[in-house]
C-alpha cells in the first residue's frame, strides 16, 4: 500500500503545474513561447522574476510535500517517500493533463532532494551555484545538480537510495539533451542575459 501512494499521490502532486496556471491566467500559453516547457526557466524569461519564483516554490514544495507525506504516512516502508519524489518529477515532466508535455522537474527535483536528505542536497547545493556562475548557463545548474546530488548520497553509504534518486536524474538529463546543441550553436540562454530581461529565448527548463 505505501508504494501504490507514494507512486499515485508523488505523480498527481507532480502534475500540478504552476507555469502553466499563470499562463492561463495572463491569457498566454507557455507551450507556445520561448523553449515551450512548462517549468521555472521559461517562466522567468517569459513572465518575469516573480512569476519563476511562484513557479519555483510550487514546483519545489509539491515534490518535498510528496516525500514528506509518504514518509509521514508510511515511515516502516522502505524508500517509499525516495520513489514518490521521482514519480513527482515523473509527474512534472508527463503531466496527464497536458499531453504528457510539462517541464524538465529541475525544480522539483530540487524539492525532492531537500525533503529526502537535506544535508545532502546543502553539500551539493555550492557545486551546482558554482557551475552555475562558472559558466553564466542555468543548464549547467541543473546538470551539477542531478549529477551531484545521488553521488554525495552514495558517498553516504545511502546507494539504494541513489540507484533511486538516478531515474529522476536520468529522464531530467534526457530532456536537456537539447541545451547540448543550443551550447554548440551559441544559442543557450544566459543567466545575468535573462536575469537583465535581454534574452527572451529560454532554452532551459
Amino acid at each position: 500500500m505505501g508504494y501504490l501512494f507514494a507512486v499515485v499521490v508523488g505523480y498527481l502532486l507532480g502534475s500540478s503545474n504552476m507555469a502553466f496556471y499563470l499562463s492561463k491566467l495572463k491569457n498566454t500559453d507557455l507551450r507556445k513561447r520561448g523553449s515551450g516547457n512548462l517549468g521555472t526557466c521559461n517562466a522567468f524569461t517569459e513572465l518575469g522574476w516573480k512569476a519563476s519564483v511562484l513557479v519555483f516554490l510550487h514546483d519545489a514544495g509539491k515534490a518535498a510535500l510528496a516525500v514528506l507525506l509518504t514518509a509521514w504516512l508510511f515511515p516502516t516502508c522502505a524508500y517509499s517517500q525516495h520513489i514518490a519524489g521521482v514519480c513527482a518529477v515523473l509527474g512534472h515532466i508527463f503531466p496527464f493533463y497536458l499531453k504528457f508535455k510539462g517541464g524538465k522537474g529541475h525544480a522539483a527535483y530540487i524539492g525532492m532532494a531537500f525533503a529526502l536528505n537535506w544535508l545532502a542536497a546543502l553539500i551539493a547545493t555550492p557545486i551546482c551555484i558554482i557551475a552555475l556562475f562558472v559558466t553564466d548557463y542555468i543548464f549547467a545548474l541543473i546538470i551539477a545538480t542531478i549529477t551531484v546530488y545521488p553521488l554525495v548520497l552514495f558517498c553516504f553509504g545511502e546507494w539504494q537510495a541513489a540507484l533511486i534518486v538516478l531515474i529522476a536524474s536520468a529522464f531530467a538529463a534526457y530532456f536537456m539533451r537539447e541545451n547540448f546543441q543550443h551550447i554548440k550553436e551559441g544559442t543557450e540562454t544566459k543567466f545575468l542575459a535573462g536575469l537583465l530581461g535581454k534574452d527572451k529565448k529560454s532554452k532551459d527548463e
